[in-house]
């Protein structure tokens, strides 16, 4: 989201949760913390570390690495009213896809007087057999509510991230995924109206489940 910056912007990188709640069939980051294992860093020692990279190095924006930042609305809450009542003077994004149906108007109201200038979504799909297949934390019900919420806050840049099949390549989509599954996926990033939407083929990960069931049924190999 560089190009939000103020001019003369000097960035950094920060985390405060380490691992995620959800189990997506595609994804590598439960085999480096464990499956359904988040890590939750202390609100104060993240503020303060925060106050330094302000301090010491001149940092007026930082990029959360979280893969489940939202997690739990009363930690999330009090870490950004934290930030807020600090008068930091920061900005901040999540650049990787928070979990849509972990967003409540608290945890939006919250992150915009924070100082949160941008939040990306990991849509993925907009088809609830595809949804619920990978599986997803978040069904279009909840994709739908996120859009809306987020509409109240047009501060924030918000965008989701899409995987779309590639068809002449079906190891490149999601299992089962049809043509009009993939419409359903284009309805959606129309009816939520964020500002931007990236879209990309599913890539097959090494050793991640989706991967091993693509190698079970002879889809590829190895």
């Amino acid at each position: 989201f560089y190009w939000l910056f103020k001019p003369g912007t000097r960035a950094a990188t920060i985390r405060v949760n380490t691992g995620c709640r959800a189990h997506c069939r595609f994804c590598s980051v439960e085999k480096m913390t464990g499956r359904g294992v988040v890590l939750k860093r202390d609100i104060q020692v993240v503020s303060d570390q925060m106050e330094r990279l302000r301090d010491y190095y001149g940092i007026t924006h930082v990029m959360l690495l979280d893969d489940d930042i939202f997690n739990g609305e009363d930690r999330t809450v009090e870490l950004f009213n934290e930030w807020e009542k600090r008068k930091l003077g920061m900005t901040w994004d999540a650049t990787n896809g928070v979990i849509a149906s972990a967003l409540t108007e608290e945890i939006a109201d919250a992150a915009e007087k924070s100082g949160c200038i941008a939040l990306s979504f990991g849509i993925e799909s907009g088809n609830p057999d595809v949804l619920k297949n990978i599986p997803k934390p978040s069904g279009v019900k909840h994709y739908h509510r996120a859009g809306e919420i987020m509409k109240k806050h047009p501060k924030i840049f918000t965008k989701g991230l899409l995987m779309v099949g590639f068809p002449p390549e079906p190891e490149r989509n999601f299992p089962g995924e049809s043509i009009n599954m993939i419409w359903d996926t284009i309805h959606l990033a129309q009816e939520m109206g964020l500002d931007w939407y990236t879209i990309q083929p599913l890539n097959l990960i090494p050793g991640v489940e989706i991967t091993n069931h693509a190698l079970a049924r002879e889809e590829i190999s190895k």
